[in-house]
């Protein structure tokens, strides 16, 4: 399965590249990208070291930022559309309850279902934030992070 989803990865790339990028060089990036996903933290991860990675390919830097946020905004949507198909095939009680006694606990009295309701709306909001940047208004949300990034409380980590 694991090469399944590689060659997923693969096939994404080429097509977001509009096929620029070899089919060997996207093998190449994608095991890159997944190696440095694997060693380095999630704050750096793969993903700002895939830039680089596609950029190194030929492809302009700015062109290897938008297939890297487009990815990622793919997974996200993935999982966004995903999560909730899970919920209701196999049912909220078998996902968020680890024994028999807590199933019968209704689901707003479960901190398993909480934290994972708080954690997929961080992920809508997140996804619905990313897609209005790539998507609508990329200057709106330059002048968004500019802005928040003046807030007086941030400005002393600049």
């Amino acid at each position: 399965l694991m090469g399944l989803r590689d060659f997923g990865y693969i096939l994404r790339l080429r097509i977001l590249s509009s096929n620029k990028v070899s089919w060997r060089s996207s093998f190449n990036i994608i095991m890159l990208w997944e190696f440095t996903s694997a060693i380095t933290p999630s704050a750096v991860g793969g993903t700002s070291v895939a830039v680089f990675f596609i950029n190194k390919e030929g492809i302009r830097l700015g062109k290897s930022t938008a297939v890297v946020l487009v990815t990622s905004f793919l997974d996200e949507l993935f999982f966004i559309l995903t999560f909730p198909l899970l919920v209701i095939l196999i049912g909220s009680s078998n996902i968020f309850s680890p024994d028999q006694q807590q199933a019968i606990v209704p689901w707003y009295q479960n901190q398993f279902a909480i934290f994972a309701l708080i954690g997929y709306a961080l992920k809508v909001l997140y996804t619905i934030i990313v897609s209005y940047g790539l998507f609508v208004n990329p200057r709106g949300l330059k002048w968004l992070l500019l802005w928040i990034f003046k807030l007086p409380i941030i400005r002393k980590w600049r």
